[in-house]
């Protein structure tokens, strides 16, 4: 083909600046660090951008937060009902999300795999601006880790994206985007329905500690951890006592058997 009739957009190229990124790292993760990842993370932007041009019409959608979600989000309970409400929307059902990557990116967020040797570094979110005024919301992940804890990552992400300005001040950004996260990719009715209900006693380290309160099922399904072996011996091996003063082991096996089956990739 003449290069005369080549369509003018096979040669657009943009230049792209991320917007405020909100990395999830380590303390040990620099800023230095944190400014290689962004030059990693806008470059590969560029060329997904590039080849989104190609198209004559856009392939994705834009990306927006659906209006039936809360305006505001003031407890750990409505953090946990802002996450099952935008599967609502976004008409995921009660099953394992199979494929979350796909999934996102059919909304039209962008997502980044990165190949990054460090452990300091998990995920970040971020919008991607280009010098002609567009937004791309974005995500990357860290390729490091296993697809448990890369979709975890993601969903984490995703939280920041989707909480930012309707999380009230007194609640963590961090600890509430945790249990979104876990409350996305494994809604509780979903879970409890697989593996049955958690016995009374569940999330209690010991009867000596009367403050003690039950924990919600996405106490132990928003860990992140660095897999599920680890997650399951924190937070599912606890004994409470009886009663008659005998203790009793938590029978946490078939519902970490069901979290295996919503995290697993």
């Amino acid at each position: 083909m003449p290069a005369a009739s080549v369509p003018e957009y096979f040669f657009r190229a943009h230049k792209v600046a991320l917007i405020q990124p909100r990395f999830r790292k380590t303390v040990a993760f620099g800023k230095k660090a944190e400014a290689a990842i962004g030059i990693r993370v806008a470059e590969q932007l560029e060329r997904r951008i590039k080849l989104l041009d190609a198209f004559p019409t856009a392939p994705l959608p834009r990306f927006e937060i659906p209006a039936s979600l809360p305006s505001h989000v003031s407890t750990p309970e409505e953090v946990e009902r802002c996450a099952e409400a935008l599967r609502n929307a976004w008409q995921l059902g009660m099953n394992p999300i199979g494929d979350l990557t796909c999934t996102l990116e059919t909304t039209g967020l962008l997502v980044i795999a990165l190949d990054e040797r460090s452990p300091g570094f998990c995920g970040l979110a971020t919008s991607a601006q280009t010098d002609d005024g567009r937004a791309f919301p974005v995500i990357a992940v860290s390729r490091r880790w296993p697809g448990d804890r890369q979709r975890f990552t993601l969903a984490h992400e995703l939280a920041h994206l989707v909480l930012d300005e309707r999380l009230a001040s007194q609640l963590d950004i961090e600890r509430a985007c945790d249990r979104f996260a876990g409350a996305f990719l494994a809604p509780k009715v979903a879970v409890l329905a697989k593996a049955g209900p958690i016995p009374a006693h569940a999330g209690m380290a010991r009867a000596s500690r009367p403050e003690a309160r039950v924990r919600p099922v996405h106490g132990w399904l928003a860990a992140p951890g660095t897999g599920l072996r680890r997650h399951i011996r924190r937070n599912l091996r606890h004994h409470a006592q009886g009663t008659d003063g005998q203790r009793m082991a938590y029978p946490g096996t078939r519902h970490a058997l069901a979290r295996r089956d919503f995290m697993a990739v």
